[in-house]
């Protein structure tokens, strides 16, 4: 499998530098990356991998929500939880809920504060987006502890732009946008709203055949985004509803397909973040936040086990998990004639969990309280980090460097200090090479710390923090015809947090030892004539030791290509490479042995007012899944073969004025 794609990446590194007629390194010279430092920074300056999707790529390729994008990183997977929320998994982390991974709205943490996740579906739809910045490692430091995988920064376009779409597809999918911005001198402001209703398709529950399985939970989104800003000050409101309703499970055991298994969550989450910025005349800079997030998850699951026609038993489980989190922080940042820089700062967030409740259960309609389950009591705790960076640019002529530092206090793990190195290295303005070194931490979640009594998972106060220490080495080569990155990493996860076995079907989360992470990634961009490709290939190797043994070899690879028929229309394609040993959530996806590749393609025409596309997502496959605890079923029977029809269609249509 590796020499096709050696032969596919030499053939076009050849004919880029033969024909291609755009100036890639013009182009990324000007792009300004917004997350890295806390400081827009030129994208051709910086060491880290950061992988950079703008809005045209975002059109091209189709990507309406985070999932979409996640699929084509080749250092990512998606995968569901059991309340159809999808979640982000960075490979070679072994994670069961995404906690390590970061994601950022315009530079702001909005992680759900009592399990760390981050929302990656249509939860958060990719609606008027200037471009999207992912990276991997613990280099987002000064963000706070959470992101010891990496993050991803959403960047909204902030432009005056006024437009209407329209989505539609199979499973009777239904999605109406609407932006409306208005910019003027003193005065910028804009709103965003969107519907969604996807009826879905649940488990095949004929008893004569084996489960099908499927790619998408029913579900029902409102979501509204607005933003006023006036000279120094801005104000951005986030509001999503989320709703998944009556629908079914995937299959955990062939005994499950005897039960109706239905769920029903409904999130209610609103993000207030009050911005001001003020910049002096002697380059001295001032910025502060204010945030207020609200986190609501109100669901009921509950199951039925039939004998034949006769009811046996039913289960009802109604957690809900409430909670608030106020945050804010102020940066100081002062420049000097573009070559040395400073920044200091703090952050801080008091985080409020107004009802964690256990587990409820109803039996035969008879309630009852468990007498091992109990009703945890309200808990607020207060987080702080002060940090410190400075950077300096063309020292000795050739060299970038910057030192940051950042302490965190957790309320429930103390203080841990986050440096960060990073050595650039520029020669004759196209040579990049980069080292960075870099630590973070994690601390545990109160899920992790506080669910003790439910029969599946039992808690552990006595948990100690995730310590992550990474090294990477970067060669960047910005040729005027085509752009290419490689990445060489190794990183060391201590005290890694898993669910562990302590009895028959009662398990807890426990420090399992050290992860030992390493691997490499080349990414390459070009354009040739009419044609856009991108090639990206990422070889992983994992090792947990202590009272979790467990190693693997991993890869994966994508690629796309857009040829523009004319300036009116253009055809794109992806294509997914996952190696039979890559991860999906904690299990490695295996299945025979096989490979799994994904496909889709989209057909785009657009005009100077109008954008219409047609596409097709997962064209060729039936085996590939993406369903949490998939792997689970354990009939034999019916173990093999199990088809997952994740195969999408729709048209899409926007229209701006």
């Amino acid at each position: 499998m590796k020499k096709p794609f050696l032969f596919l990446f030499g053939l076009f590194f050849v004919w880029s530098a033969l024909f291609a007629d755009e100036d890639l390194f013009l182009k990324l010279d000007k792009v300004l990356i917004e997350t890295q430092y806390k400081m827009p920074t030129n994208y051709t300056k910086i060491s880290e991998n950061v992988y950079l999707f703008d809005e045209e790529f975002l059109i091209d390729q189709n990507i309406t929500i985070l999932k979409d994008l996640i699929q084509l990183l080749s250092r990512t997977y998606y995968s569901r939880y059991r309340s159809g929320t999808g979640l982000i998994f960075a490979n070679g982390i072994i994670n069961s809920h995404n906690e390590r991974f970061l994601l950022l709205i315009d530079g702001i943490p909005i992680n759900d504060p009592f399990y760390n996740q981050s929302y990656v579906d249509e939860y958060y739809p990719l609606i008027n987006i200037k471009q999207i910045e992912v990276s991997f490692g613990p280099f987002s430091s000064l963000y706070g502890t959470g992101g010891v995988a990496g993050y991803i920064n959403i960047v909204h376009n902030k432009n005056g732009t006024k437009k209407i779409s329209f989505e539609m597809g199979n499973s009777e999918k239904f999605q109406p946008n609407i932006v409306i911005g208005l910019k003027k001198e003193t005065l910028n402001m804009g709103i965003t709203m969107s519907y969604l209703n996807d009826k879905g398709i649940g488990v095949d529950k004929n008893l004569k055949s084996k489960p099908v399985l499927i790619n998408d939970y029913p579900k029902e989104n409102i979501f509204i985004s607005g933003y006023i800003q006036s000279k120094d000050l801005q104000l951005k409101i986030i509001s999503i509803g989320y709703r998944t309703f009556e629908l079914n499970n995937p299959v955990y055991t062939w005994d499950d397909v005897l039960m109706n298994r239905v769920y029903n969550y409904d999130f209610r989450d609103m993000f207030f973040i009050l911005n001001y910025d003020h910049t002096f005349k002697n380059n001295l800079q001032i910025k502060t936040s204010i945030d207020y997030f609200t986190y609501n998850r109100n669901s009921v699951w509950g199951y039925s086990v039939y004998n034949s026609t006769e009811i046996v038993k039913t289960v009802i489980i109604n957690p809900k998990k409430i909670s608030e989190k106020v945050a804010g922080e102020f940066l100081l940042s002062y420049v000097k004639n573009d070559l040395f820089n400073i920044l200091c700062g703090v952050n801080w967030e008091y985080i409020m969990l107004k009802d964690i409740k256990d587990y409820e259960y109803i039996n035969n309609s008879d309630t009852f309280e468990d007498p091992s389950s109990y009703y945890l009591d309200p808990i607020n705790y207060f987080n702080y980090a002060p940090f410190a960076q400075v950077g300096v640019e063309n020292l000795f002529k050739y060299f970038n460097l910057i030192l940051s530092a950042r302490y965190d206090y957790n309320h429930f793990s103390q203080g841990f200090i986050s440096p960060k190195i990073t050595v650039g290295y520029n020669l004759m303005k196209i040579f990049h090479f980069g080292f960075i070194y870099g630590k973070a931490f994690r601390s545990p979640t109160p899920r992790e710390m506080l669910i003790k009594t439910a029969s599946w998972v039992e808690g552990n106060t006595d948990l100690k923090p995730e310590e992550i220490e990474s090294f990477s080495f970067t060669v960047k080569y910005l040729h005027r015809y085509f752009y290419i990155f490689t990445d060489i990493f190794k990183q060391e996860l201590i005290n890694l947090i898993q669910k562990v076995e302590i009895g028959p079907g009662q398990y807890r989360y426990e420090n399992v030892g050290v992860e030992y992470i390493w691997g490499g990634n080349i990414f390459f961009e070009t354009s040739i004539k009419k044609l856009k490709f991108t090639f990206d290939i990422t070889y992983t190797d994992a090792k947990v030791e202590d009272k979790v043994q467990y190693d693997y070899p991993a890869i994966k690879s994508t690629q796309t290509l857009t040829y523009d028929y004319n300036d009116n229309f253009n055809i794109s394609f992806a294509n997914i490479y996952i190696g039979e040993r890559e991860r999906d959530s904690w299990n490695p996806i295996k299945s025979d042995g096989k490979a799994y590749w994904l496909n889709n393609i989209n057909f785009n025409f657009h005009t100077l007012n109008i954008k219409a596309s047609l596409f097709i997502k997962n064209i060729f496959d039936t085996k590939y899944y993406t369903m949490y605890y998939v792997e689970k079923v354990t009939s034999s029977s019916y173990n093999n073969d199990l088809e997952m029809p994740g195969r999408t269609f729709g048209a899409k249509v926007a229209y701006e004025f």
